[in-house]
């Protein structure tokens, strides 16, 4: 029975380990920061597309991989499939007719922006549909979760509880209250210390993550932590006691 007890105990503890926000109340509502815009750096990968309702204005930026549809009005149009620019070290890209372009620094909308006003500004495409994407936003998975590794990011922005649920949650024996986000922004290398316990974390300058950060989940102790542990043995030893005792006085009843 005592060992029953103390598994249940033994497993109360552990759940209450891995439950997130336990500061919030329901009902309650509290602010929540947007999601910053990306700021591009070297290394990254733009995924740009240009369209037009003239093909042949827009099929110079799209080189061979543009396509011409047919809108639902019978009018074509030149709808690329998304070609990839890698951002070099200058934080520049070599982009079709313009050559050179500055990007690293700026956001995602920016270089959207820079380029419409600069298809517009040189009359090349009077109507241009741009689309600027980041195509190697990823992060890194480390420790206490059930996938660790590179994590390729869909769409151009994504928060720690989505990154979680995509690594197939945490493990068991995850330190919760200290989850670490190592992000290196212009060669500084910056460490923040989550707690998931807390709805806090929606603050944390690491709650969005930017391209290429480490999040790290480190273990506890045991699976038990120390203060569980020495409840759970005088809960044991405590429960034998009683058995013992209970035993004892039920022989001595039956000898009288």
């Amino acid at each position: 029975m005592a060992g029953i007890i103390a598994l249940v105990l033994t497993s109360c503890a552990t759940s209450k380990k891995l439950t997130l926000m336990q500061d919030i109340v329901p009902g309650e509502s509290f602010t929540v920061p947007e999601a910053p815009e990306l700021k591009i750096i070297p290394g990254d990968e733009l995924a740009i597309s240009i369209s037009s309702k003239d093909p042949e204005l827009a099929l110079p930026f799209n080189s061979d991989e543009g396509m011409i549809t047919v809108a639902s009005n019978g009018s074509a149009e030149a709808a690329a499939r998304k070609k990839v620019y890698p951002v070099d070290q200058n934080g520049e890209i070599e982009f079709p007719v313009f050559g050179k372009i500055m990007v690293g620094g700026k956001t995602l909308l920016e270089v959207k922006d820079y380029l419409i006003d600069e298809l517009r500004r040189c009359s090349l495409i009077s109507d241009p549909v741009v689309s600027v994407d980041m195509h190697n936003f990823k992060v890194t998975m480390l420790g206490e979760v059930a996938h660790k590794g590179n994590m390729s990011i869909s769409g151009n922005n994504i928060n720690l509880l989505q990154a979680f649920a995509q690594a197939g949650d945490f493990t068991t024996a995850a330190n919760l209250k200290e989850v670490l986000v190592i992000r290196t922004v212009q060669g500084t290398r910056t460490v923040y210390a989550v707690n998931m316990y807390s709805k806090n974390l929606y603050n944390s300058p690491a709650f969005y993550l930017q391209q290429n950060d480490v999040i790290y989940v480190k273990p506890r102790g045991s699976k038990v932590d120390s203060g569980t542990d020495l409840s759970l043995r005088l809960t044991s030893i405590g429960l034998s006691l009683v058995s013992t005792i209970s035993t004892l006085m039920f022989w001595i009843t039956r000898a009288k």
